[in-house]
């Protein structure tokens, strides 16, 4: 975990086929609460994800 702290990445080196999406919904929201509840909504989503792919395995 420490080799990814205090790093400024693009949101496409994280997510991707997402991160446009992403940006553009976050450039529509006015307020940072907003945009905080838009990325932790997508890094549950992610979680959830690789929980489930973990499963299978």
């Amino acid at each position: 975990m420490h080799a990814s702290s205090d790093l400024t990445v693009s949101l496409s080196d994280l997510w991707n086929d997402m991160a446009t999406e992403i940006e553009e919904k976050l450039a529509s929201i006015c307020n940072n609460e907003g945009r905080v509840n838009l990325v932790q909504k997508y890094l549950l989503q992610e979680l959830t994800l690789d929980k489930q792919l973990t499963k299978m395995v």
